[in-house]
């Protein structure tokens, strides 16, 4: 009895050994393929980027850069805009995958961008004028200084984006989420925000000057000395944002929505009537 129970604990022991060695080996095989998937993928981005660079500041070539893997790759500097009057020359983005990209003062007037992942790339005093980011991703991306004049921004993703001293003047973000986005000193005159979500973070100094705000979300939003004179604010939501010092010269007002948090400026005449739907 004593030996058949011995043999049984043995065959028990040998069983969890094998078992480990099978895992660690598994382990190790899944390790190996994860370091051969990263040298790959660093040599496609050296390959891409090789080829980006090759026509930075060509004003002749061709530059379809739509789905390439360019994740943590630098392009720092390069020149790959165009004017408006030869659009085909422009760099297209269109779906790449641009995570941590160095952008900082990259040159990309009239550019494609569409749908392109740009979360937490440094495009810092990047030219970005008129250039289309339409539905895409810069979470967290460093824009500090950027110029997006006119740019197209519509529904793209900005959550916790830095746009401090960014200039926006008439750029288009209709739905565009800027949750947790720093907008300090900020210029967004003549801007389309229609829809936008703008709240939880503080926009001091911001110019949303004649900006278009209609049905935007600033709740929970401090906009110390910010400049929303004739801004259309129609049915944007204020519940608990911080206006004490803004100034809403000539801002419609039409079916905004507060409650008693909404600071509004000393001697201002705020709506009657809140709106805030059902």
């Amino acid at each position: 009895m004593i030996a058949l129970l011995a043999v049984a604990v043995t065959f028990t022991l040998d069983n969890r050994i094998a078992t480990r060695q099978e895992q660690a080996e598994e382990r190790r095989a899944d390790l190996q393929e994860e370091a051969e998937e990263r040298r790959a993928d660093q040599q496609e981005v050296l390959e891409n980027l090789r080829f980006v660079r090759d026509r930075s500041g060509d004003r002749t070539s061709l530059k379809p850069f739509g789905s390439m893997l360019l994740r943590g790759a630098s392009l720092n500097g390069l020149d790959l805009g165009c004017p408006k009057t030869d659009l085909t020359r422009c760099a297209t983005f269109d779906s790449a995958d641009m995570r941590e990209t160095g952008l900082v003062t990259a040159k990309l007037n009239n550019a494609s961008l569409r749908a392109t992942n740009l979360t937490d790339a440094h495009l810092t005093g990047a030219d970005l004028t008129d250039a289309d980011f339409t539905e895409g991703d810069l979470i967290g991306a460093d824009l500090t200084r950027s110029d997006l004049t006119r740019a197209d921004l519509t529904e793209a993703n900005l959550t916790d984006a830095n746009l401090t001293g960014a200039n926006l003047t008439d750029a288009v973000l209709p739905r565009a989420d800027l949750t947790g986005a720093s907008l300090w000193y900020a210029k967004l005159g003549g801007a389309n925000l229609t829809g936008a979500n703008l709240s939880g973070q503080d926009h001091w100094y911001a110019s949303f000057s004649g900006a278009n705000l209609s049905y935007a979300d600033f709740t929970g939003t401090e906009l110390w000395a910010a400049n929303l004179t004739d801004a259309n604010l129609t049915g944007a939501n204020l519940t608990g944002a911080g206006l004490s010092s803004a100034n809403l010269t000539g801002a419609n007002l039409t079916d905004v929505c507060f409650d008693n948090r909404t600071i509004w400026p000393q001697r201002f005449q705020r709506p009657a009537v809140a709106h805030c739907g059902g």
